[in-house]
Order: structure tokens, then C-alpha cells, then sequence
């Protein structure tokens, strides 16, 4: 859950999927009153980055509709890169969609 101090309600939620292979898919989502706020790409950037630390985790990936050009901004803003598309089927919708893909991958120890 996505929360502000002194706000009663949750404003958002943030969830993870294991992709496999070291990749962990993102999906986020923030309640219209606190959109256009910067909530999304911070909300974002903080649980990347907590997912990255945890052993096996290498990539964190968005995959975001190409006509959703404020995910999109939200990805670049957190320190996401295009990385491509996917294709994935939609077993409750019987439809293939294309979506771009975004990563953050975990960087080398110094």
C-alpha cells in the first residue's frame, strides 16, 4: 500500500510478480485525487529499489500500454529504460496484447 502521514486512506498500491529468472514484474496503480503529484514515479523508484536488494532479483520490469503515456513518464522518472515489448495472452479476456516493457536492473557492487 501506497500511504501518505496523516492521511487516513491508502492513496495507491504497489504489487510484485516473480517474471522468473531473476526479473520480478511491477505493477502500481495511485488513486486519481493524488495523481499529476509525483506519488507514482516515488512510490515506484522506493519499491524498486527495495525489491532490487532482495537476493535473486536482478530486474524489476513495467510493462505499460503504449497509449498510457503517463505510466510511461512515471517509469522514465523513477530510472526505468525501455527495454522493447511484450506480448502476453489474457486468459479472462481471450486477447493478446502488446505492451512496452521497462527495466531497472539491480547495478554492480562497487
Amino acid at each position: 500500500m501506497v500511504t501518505l502521514p496523516g492521511e487516513l486512506r491508502f492513496i495507491g498500491i504497489v504489487g510484485f510478480g516473480d517474471r522468473g529468472d531473476g526479473t520480478v514484474e511491477m505493477i502500481y496503480g495511485i488513486a486519481p485525487r493524488w495523481r499529476g503529484r509525483g506519488m507514482a514515479s516515488r512510490a515506484v523508484r522506493l519499491a524498486a529499489r527495495w525489491v532490487l536488494s532482495l537476493p535473486g532479483v536482478d530486474t524489476v520490469e513495467l510493462r505499460i500500454d503504449r497509449d498510457n503515456t503517463a505510466s510511461q513518464h512515471v517509469a522514465v522518472n523513477a530510472g526505468f529504460t525501455p527495454a522493447g515489448t511484450v506480448r502476453q495472452f489474457v486468459p479472462g479476456t481471450a486477447q493478446t496484447f502488446e505492451d512496452l516493457r521497462y527495466v531497472l536492473e539491480r547495478q554492480p557492487q562497487l
